[in-house]
């Protein structure tokens, strides 16, 4: 639950000013943090199902749209080269979802606080910029999620994401905010 208020950290520039003038926010691209492990996740095979890959080949081995000759090699492949190659496309394509997840996506971070020395000297000009209270009552604020951040990256298991999307389900699993200060993200396709 959001609380009353945000604040939000303004640097003493002209950009900010504007924006403080015009009344807008800035939704910033994720590739822009200055922190760059912010949103990262690792994609990986944690539990190598095999029920899973046996869904694959089977799907790999029966779609009409797929060539017949690589059908038929997918049906001959050796188990364990059709596994790594499972493993290696399902890790890409949990790579590929973050990359087009982040690319159409951009955030803006407030803070429950307004005296974090810290935030003053990092986002506020050391101090001489401004540090605004907002009412969350209002539309923008309504898309805002806590941040929970992890001294790691969480780990995301390819295989289960790629049986979940062949399955038809909806890739909702790549925002994945991770490392240790409490704050809140608001999250808006770039336009």
């Amino acid at each position: 639950m959001l609380p009353k208020t945000l604040f939000r950290y303004y640097p003493a520039n002209q950009q900010a000013l504007e924006n403080i003038k015009l009344q807008c926010f800035f939704f910033g691209g994720v590739e822009a943090f200055n922190d760059p492990f912010e949103c990262q996740i690792i994609a990986a095979v944690t539990n190598e199902n095999p029920s899973v890959i046996q869904m694959m080949r089977e799907r790999y081995s029966n779609l009409s749209d797929i060539p017949s000759q690589i059908r038929e090699k997918v049906r001959e492949m050796d188990p364990v080269k059709f596994t790594a190659m499972i493993k290696n496309s399902a890790i890409e394509m949990v790579a590929q979802a973050k990359r087009d997840f982040i690319a159409n996506r951009g955030v803006i971070c407030f803070s429950e606080r307004n005296e974090n020395l810290l935030m003053w000297s990092h986002y506020a000009s050391g101090g001489s910029g401004v540090c605004l209270e907002f009412r969350t009552d209002s539309e923008v604020f309504q898309k805002g999620v806590r941040v929970s951040y992890k001294p790691e990256p969480p780990v995301l298991d390819a295989l289960e994401v790629m049986k979940t999307t062949f399955s038809g389900g909806d890739p909702t699993w790549i925002f994945v905010p991770h490392a240790e200060r409490p704050g809140w993200s608001c999250r808006h396709p770039r336009s």
